[in-house]
């Protein structure tokens, strides 16, 4: 995206609903005249007509081409290891450094493969039984769940919500919280 003036911000704080046209600032991310709805799809790649996603399906933002460290597996959240600089298995436990989770690995790759991780976006995963609007919390076993880590050693990651039992909205911004 193009660099902003404070002063330009204001376009960005329109209250606007779904099939509001907005005006776009840079041209590289959609035309005068969209719809709301329309620029957010274009932005994370989604196309028009495309129905529900399918088991072990996403749509978003992906980092692609870097080595995995372990054999991972399809809905693994990961962090990247400062190392080794590949993609580890994350987990909340805070005796190893395997937190924060920086994205959720879309493919299932052998250990030294390169993989794809998703950092922001919607999956399916039909392995998946989430609450639908939960907080997804990354665990200690390095899974993602609904319920938040409790015990003492652990960190407290919200990596998302739940769009439905099998298909979640994720952001992993890094941010968590150490119980002690």
């Amino acid at each position: 995206m193009a660099d902003l003036k404070i002063s330009d911000l204001e376009l960005l704080t329109l209250p606007l609903e779904n099939d509001d046209e907005i005006p776009i600032v840079d041209k590289s991310i959609g035309t005068t005249g969209q719809t709301k709805r329309t620029l957010i799809n274009t932005m994370l790649g989604l196309k028009a007509g495309i129905g529900a996603l399918s088991d072990h399906t996403y749509h978003g933002v992906t980092l692609n081409g870097r080595k995995m460290g372990y054999t991972s597996a399809i809905g693994d959240p990961v962090y990247l290891s400062s190392t080794t600089h590949e993609w580890m298995l994350a987990d909340a436990n805070l005796a190893g450094p395997a937190y924060p989770a920086r994205g959720i690995s879309c493919s299932a790759v052998g250990d030294g493969d390169d993989g794809i991780v998703l950092v922001f976006g919607v999956m399916r995963h039909d392995s998946w039984s989430f609450v639908e609007g939960a907080s997804l919390y990354l665990t200690e076993s390095g899974t993602v769940d609904d319920a938040a880590p409790t015990g003492s050693g652990s960190c407290v990651q919200i990596v998302g919500f739940a769009l439905g039992t099998s298909e979640a909205f994720f952001n992993f911004s890094g941010v968590y919280l150490e119980l002690v």
